[in-house]
């Protein structure tokens, strides 16, 4: 139970920015909707969600709202790693060439899904800054990343 408690305090931490928490809390999210139509197929809703939160939030400046929902889009997508592994797997039981092959293409398809996540976050933070400048949803005080 510690280890849960120490993860809990350092997720929560004051020093980690807002952007950084959301992504992290995007992971479980995003792997139960992807584990609900398979391993090759992700569903960044929860990572799109969360940068719309992080542009909300960050919404006094349009460049701090940006890299927070990058920041929030790449980490949100990490759970591309799981689908890289099993390519590496797959590739291994069959032979060490097919095995180099597959890591060489799970490296590839990790970046990808890494920039689609950036992308994606960037893009749902963007929109977040939109909302957070209607006179409702106006925070005080200048926020940055």
């Amino acid at each position: 139970m510690t280890v849960l408690s120490g993860i809990i305090t350092w997720l929560f931490n004051n020093d980690m920015s807002l952007a950084i928490k959301l992504g992290f809390l995007s992971i479980p999210f995003t792997v139960i909707l992807s584990l609900e139509t398979g391993p090759s197929y992700y569903d960044f809703g929860a990572v799109s969600f969360a940068a719309l939160l992080a542009g909300l939030y960050y919404s006094s400046r349009f460049t701090a709202s940006a890299r927070a929902g990058l920041r929030t889009g790449v980490i949100g997508g990490l759970p591309a790693a799981w689908n890289s592994i099993g390519i590496i797997s797959s590739g291994w039981a069959i032979s060490p060439g097919y095995a180099a092959l597959g890591i060489a293409f799970s490296l590839l398809w990790l970046c990808f899904a890494l920039a689609v996540g950036g992308f994606i976050g960037i893009t749902s933070a963007v929109i977040g800054n939109i909302i957070g400048h209607i006179p409702i949803f106006r925070r005080i005080g200048p926020q940055t990343v």
